[in-house]
C-alpha cells in the first residue's frame, strides 16, 4: 500500500524551522525600527541646534551675555518658523515640541574677532526619549 502525504515528524520539523525563521525576522525588524527611531531623535536634535542658531541670527538682542545662557523653547522655534513640528516616532499624533528646548551658552570669545563662542545644547523630550542632562 502506497501512502501519500507527510508524517507528523516531518510537519513538526517544518513548523519548527518556520518558527525559528520568523523569530529571527521579528528580532531583525525590531532592531531596524529602533535604529530608525534613534536616528530620528538625533536628527531632531540637530534641527533644533540649527533652528536656534538661525533664531539668534534674527533676534540678536537675545544672544546671552558672556558666561551666561538662555533657553529657547522648541515651541518658540516652531511658532517663529525656524523649526518644523517634530512628530514623536513612538506615539502617533503626539509631538516632541512642548517640553523640548535648546540651551545656548556663551563663553568668553577666544582669538578676537567676531567669534561669539556659543554652545548649543538641545534638550529633546518625547514620550519615550529624553536627551536632557
Amino acid at each position: 500500500m502506497k501512502k501519500n502525504g507527510f508524517t507528523m515528524i516531518e510537519l513538526l520539523a517544518v513548523i519548527t524551522i518556520l518558527g525559528i525563521i520568523a523569530g529571527i525576522a521579528v528580532t531583525s525588524f525590531q532592531s531596524v525600527t529602533n535604529n530608525a527611531k534613534k536616528k530620528t531623535y538625533q536628527d531632531f536634535e540637530t534641527s533644533m541646534e540649527s533652528a536656534a542658531n538661525n533664531y539668534l541670527m534674527e533676534y540678536m538682542e537675545e544672544i546671552p551675555d558672556v558666561e551666561s545662557e538662555i533657553k529657547i523653547s522648541a515651541d518658540t522655534l516652531v511658532e517663529k518658523g525656524f523649526l518644523e513640528t517634530m512628530a514623536d516616532p513612538d506615539k502617533n499624533g503626539s509631538t516632541c515640541d512642548h517640553n523640548s528646548y535648546v540651551l545656548v551658552q556663551r563663553n568668553a570669545a577666544t582669538g578676537g574677532g567676531y567669534n561669539l563662542n556659543l554652545k548649543y545644547t538641545p534638550c529633546l523630550v518625547c514620550s519615550k526619549y529624553q536627551s536632557c542632562h
